[in-house]
């Protein structure tokens, strides 16, 4: 999936503010959310290993 430079930073930004949220002070939901961030990355570095690779 294709995405514009500018969409990557904006989630970009979201992600790395929900990772950095202390899992101590977070309540369940955000706890879910920081998870689903942290799996977010880790999918698109894969997704950028792969298309590079292809190139």
């Amino acid at each position: 999936m294709k995405r514009s430079f500018e969409e990557i930073n904006r989630l970009n930004m979201i992600l790395t503010k929900l990772e950095n949220i202390e899992e101590e002070k977070a309540n369940p939901v955000v706890l879910d959310f920081k998870w689903v961030a942290e799996e977010l990355r880790k999918a698109w570095v894969k997704d950028a290993l792969q298309s590079s690779s292809e190139n």
